[in-house]
């Protein structure tokens, strides 16, 4: 059975509150100056990467998050703090940190 290790859903929850706080402050005045270049798919591989998770968890985990962009409606995509956003967000994080393996 698979243990929930408390850092792992503490690491979690702090990329799940600043990526809210990207969101509600940042992201349009950064999606803007690049050209649209540096979106969220780049910057969930870049923290991905930053955090050594291996690059075939980092396909798997921006692929999810083009299949559920295409999923769900409209109106729940293009809103960036909508709750099911965050809850998928932080739901894909978990996920990943946990099956990264660590290192000794």
């Amino acid at each position: 059975m698979l243990k929930l290790d408390a850092l792992k859903f503490k690491l979690a929850t702090l990329i799940s509150i600043f990526r809210y706080i990207y969101l509600q402050y940042v992201h349009d005045r950064v999606y803007s100056t690049s050209n649209g270049y540096i979106n969220g798919y780049v910057l969930v591989a870049l923290l991905l990467y930053l955090l050594g998770v291996p690059l075939y968890l980092i396909l798997a985990a921006v692929g999810a998050r083009v299949v559920y962009r295409k999923s769900v409606g409209n109106e729940i995509v293009n809103t960036g703090n909508h709750p099911y956003n965050v809850i998928m967000f932080f739901i894909m994080i978990l996920i990943v940190v946990h099956l990264t393996p660590t290192r000794p």
